[in-house]
């Protein structure tokens, strides 16, 4: 039987090919690197306001993107099982994230660190 994680890190290759072109060589540099993360509903992934540190895949569970008006919620997004979550323009720039994304339920992230994705594949 494959673990969660063997399984959640083949999963996640699809995804992240589609915006970037990772070679088999940069993939088995980035694999042992990557974690499983689990939420409580409504558990913060990333607070409106705080720099994102990392970007994964939904292994289960769900997730809501949101941002506060003038006091009022407004959501601008859902992720659901085998799509990428994160704040990704946060990640890359180092600056705050303008979302918040929350666990709509109990759920579970492939996730690796804009740090270890930075040492791995962009300066090698």
């Amino acid at each position: 039987m494959i673990d969660p994680l063997t399984q959640g890190a083949t999963r996640l290759r699809g995804p992240v090919h589609q915006f970037a072109q990772i070679t088999d060589e940069e993939w088995s540099r980035l694999a042992p690197h990557l974690f499983l993360k689990t939420f409580k509903k409504q558990e913060n992934f990333v607070r409106e306001g705080v720099v994102a540190s990392e970007v994964g895949l939904v292994v289960e569970g769900a997730f809501r993107q949101f941002y506060n008006k003038d006091g009022e919620e407004r959501t601008t997004d859902f992720f659901f099982e085998d799509q990428l979550v994160g704040a990704y323009m946060s990640c890359v720039t180092g600056k705050p994230s303008p979302v918040t994304i929350e666990a709509l339920s109990e759920a579970m992230e492939l996730a690796e660190s804009r740090t270890v994705y930075g040492k791995v594949i962009l300066v090698s």
